[in-house]
């Protein structure tokens, strides 16, 4: 009986999960003299004993290291042909595992409410963004991965495929926190990262001086350039100057549109299934700050990095005192136009 349990486990596994992967790590080396760099690798070469024919399996899981944040496209060869998506590792410098439905390989993205939400498909340790070629996943012999305009001739280790029928999910592999508790990465050292929190509070105040000295900036009130200016009317208006047209603000400075998407005064985006996230941050903000979202279920954590630090600059009242500062901001720095 012992050894039949034993037989069902065993063909239960290999019906699971199908991986193998070589003792070393295959390194990407991407050159940032070039426009785009990569190479492709034999699949048999990482993991000897995968199929050819991915048609039973629905996931592929890779194990890799990137040095960098930067977006990355990772493809297959086919029998019909090379198929990529692009990738963004979260935990640049840790070992992390990366699940990738197959059937964002196989089939047009589905549609959803805007462009995003079609292209776009968070995971838990790294982004997907859907684009490529799509075909059948049949005689599958090589992997592939390059990056347009590399920077600082960053790499990427693989050291592990794996197929599945089931999603076996994310994992980020690595002890050390990837995030410490200011939501910051945590696997190095950048200029203008903060140490502290006394540090922190040193550089808001800094800000809120040097927020109100006008004369630190050069836009008109309208957003317009001081430096040069023409005739005003009250109106914005056009006129052609050096065989150029402008656009010209009601006091007569020379205007050029400018805005940036999805204005908010909440510095990040959510971190949502904190609790699938297994060391990957060094504290999470007070329970109090956490984000009830339509899109995540109850059962999950939902946290903003970016809430908590403006909690700890303005306390309770943080949403009203960084909307005032954001709107400071965008006029300082000349952002005339609010795209969303």
């Amino acid at each position: 009986m012992k050894n039949r349990l034993l037989s069902y486990g065993i063909i239960s596994l290999v019906l699971g999960l199908t991986s193998c992967h070589t003792n070393d790590s295959v390194k990407f080396q991407f050159d940032s003299k070039k426009i785009v760099s990569g190479k492709k690798i034999a699949i048999k070469d990482i993991a000897p004993q995968l199929p050819t024919d991915w048609d039973e399996y629905d996931y592929v899981t890779i194990e890799f290291r990137s040095t960098t944040p930067q977006r990355f496209q990772l493809g297959f060869t086919t029998d019909s042909g090379y198929n990529e998506l692009r990738l963004i590792s979260y935990v640049p410098n840790a070992w992390n595992k990366l699940t990738i439905p197959l059937r964002f390989f196989r089939e047009l993205p589905v549609a959803k409410h805007d462009i995003a939400a079609t292209s776009n498909q968070p995971r838990i340790t790294g982004w997907i963004n859907l684009g490529g070629k799509r075909g059948p996943l049949t005689g599958v012999d090589s992997i592939g991965i390059r990056m347009r305009a590399p920077i600082d001739n960053p790499t990427i280790e693989l050291r592990s495929i794996a197929l599945s029928k089931d999603d076996p999910g994310d994992r980020y592999l690595e002890n050390k926190p990837a995030f410490d508790k200011f939501g910051q990465w945590n696997l190095g050292d950048y200029e203008g990262k903060i140490y502290s929190e006394e540090q922190l509070q040193k550089e808001w105040l800094q800000e809120e001086t040097e927020i109100n000295e006008t004369e630190n900036f050069n836009y008109s009130r309208y957003g317009g350039y001081l430096n040069k200016r023409v005739k005003s009317t009250g109106f914005f208006r056009t006129e052609q100057i050096d065989d150029r047209w402008w656009l010209i603000d009601p006091d007569g400075y020379l205007f050029l549109s400018y805005g940036v998407d999805c204005v908010a005064p909440v510095g990040d985006y959510y971190t949502k299934n904190t609790d699938k996230c297994t060391n990957m941050f060094q504290e999470l903000p007070p329970r109090e700050l956490f984000v009830e979202s339509e899109n995540v279920s109850p059962e999950t954590h939902t946290a903003s990095f970016g809430i908590w630090n403006l909690y700890r600059r303005y306390g309770k009242n943080y949403l009203d005192r960084a909307a005032e500062m954001t709107i400071k901001r965008m006029d300082k720095w000349g952002l005339n136009t609010l795209a969303n």
